[in-house]
């Protein structure tokens, strides 16, 4: 036992080390980045394994050795409350953060809104973090706030639409809005997604096409474009509506749901696993 516990610390070391040499840490920054995760592997549900793994790749992807280990504590409960593991929910989180040029102080608002996006469509958060980059930075470049396109993705997949083909039909919706067809503006009448955000333009082609496929097929060059025209302004409206008023609770929504797990028998034996490791 005593040398499985000593090799496990030589592999804690070596990790935390291997992490030092993403950001140029001196032996000193190391050191206190290695305190902090033991901090925070003390009280985690996760093995240490994944911890070192999941802020290797948080440092890798945003440069930020410094709020690493914080947003790590939140994409954690994420991953708890969302079912999975937690590389997936440190993978949902950078995407975000990178596109919309965030930083890991975000890291509450943008996981609530991943949960709000999983409590109100037909979805989960490890098929979200799996394709959600395909239209993050199109969203981003559009002004159309993150927490508006988890919302649309997740009306879309209420209604009966895989995740990724919705994540296909909204990245075909956004290009299109970026360059319309002069069809598409007189449809518009004006109305923008900065003027009007997402919801608004949506309203108006649902007017201007009196909720018609044929109708709304005539502003768009894809039949992608328009199914996801078509459901977040007629089909899926009334999820749309939902998932975005739920988005007012996204920065509660994580530590709220993950008050009623953590009593979990399993959560609390590797907790138990990860102290003794670290002492």
């Amino acid at each position: 036992m005593l040398g499985v516990a000593v090799n496990e610390a030589a592999t804690f070391n070596s990790s935390v080390n291997e992490i030092g040499t993403l950001f140029n840490g001196t032996a000193a920054e190391v050191d206190a980045l290695k305190g902090k995760i033991q901090s925070y592997g003390s009280d985690s549900v996760f093995s240490l394994e994944s911890i070192t793994k999941s802020t290797y790749d948080m440092v890798s992807a945003t440069g930020d050795s410094v709020g690493a280990v914080d947003a790590l504590a939140v994409a954690e409960k994420a991953a708890i409350v969302g079912s999975t593991d937690l590389n997936t929910s440190v993978d949902a989180l950078t995407t975000i953060v990178n596109s919309y040029g965030l930083e890991l102080t975000d890291s509450t608002d943008v996981m609530g809104a991943f949960i709000v996006a999983v409590q109100n469509g037909k979805t989960t958060l490890p098929e979200l973090a799996a394709s959600i980059g395909q239209v993050s930075s199109i969203a981003a470049a559009s002004k159309v706030p993150f927490d508006d396109l988890l919302a649309a993705v997740s009306a879309l997949t209420a209604g009966g639409i895989k995740t990724s083909e919705a994540m296909t039909t909204m990245k075909s919706l956004l290009t299109e809005l970026a360059s319309p067809s002069d069809e598409l503006v007189a449809a518009l009448g004006g109305v923008t997604l900065e003027s009007g955000g997402l919801k608004g333009v949506m309203e108006q082609l649902g007017t201007a096409t009196g909720g018609s496929f044929v109708e709304m097929n005539k502003l768009f060059g894809s039949i992608e474009a328009t199914k996801a025209a078509v459901g977040l302004s007629t089909t899926a409206v009334t999820t749309f509506d939902a998932a975005l008023k739920g988005m007012g609770d996204k920065a509660t929504v994580v530590s709220d749901n993950f008050a009623l797990m953590e009593s979990n028998l399993d959560l609390v034996t590797q907790n138990m696993q990860n102290n003794l490791t670290i002492a």
